[in-house]
């Protein structure tokens, strides 16, 4: 983690896909931007910002490793441009993937999204690459659903 771009994001309470900052562990991303002045954390259970907004870490599956991840039933994929976040999910039953779905429509969740990337040359680590809102899912029996780029970045409110 470069100590001098993390100053400048708590300077600016904002954090953009452009600092190009990595985090090695969840926890690091946890304790570095998500507590308050007294070093308590602001979220709650299960990483939630408030009703509308969570931070998410999702393990993105490299090009190289896709058939292997679809055979296997489950992975996150980036788009070439990083705007779609594709999670494909087959080892859930039907109903609870519909389940899934409308409750993320329902509660029109927004996702502060630090994706852990296992590429050499891009950096192994937790990298925020925007906030991301339910899209589509792309198919009848709703295992890929697409998450869309809302924003670069995001301004932290404490």
């Amino acid at each position: 983690m470069d100590l001098e771009v993390l100053n400048s994001i708590l300077e600016s309470k904002k954090i953009r896909t452009k600092d190009r900052i990595k985090f090695n562990k969840i926890i690091d991303v946890l304790n570095s931007l998500f507590i308050d002045q007294n070093k308590q954390s602001i979220l709650k259970v299960g990483y939630k910002i408030n009703d509308k907004r969570q931070v998410w870490f999702p393990n993105i599956t490299l090009d190289v490793k896709k058939s292997e991840a679809i055979k296997e039933g489950y992975g996150n994929f980036i788009s070439e441009n990083w705007d779609l976040i594709y999670q494909f999910n087959a080892q859930k039953d039907i109903e609870k993937r519909k389940k899934d779905i409308q409750k993320i429509k329902k509660f029109d969740i927004e996702y502060v999204t630090f994706a852990k990337i296992n590429d050499k040359i891009k950096g192994i680590g937790y990298h925020f690459v925007g906030i991301f809102k339910y899209d589509s899912y792309e198919d009848i029996n709703c295992e890929m659903i697409v998450f869309k780029k809302v924003s670069d970045s995001f301004k932290f409110e404490w």
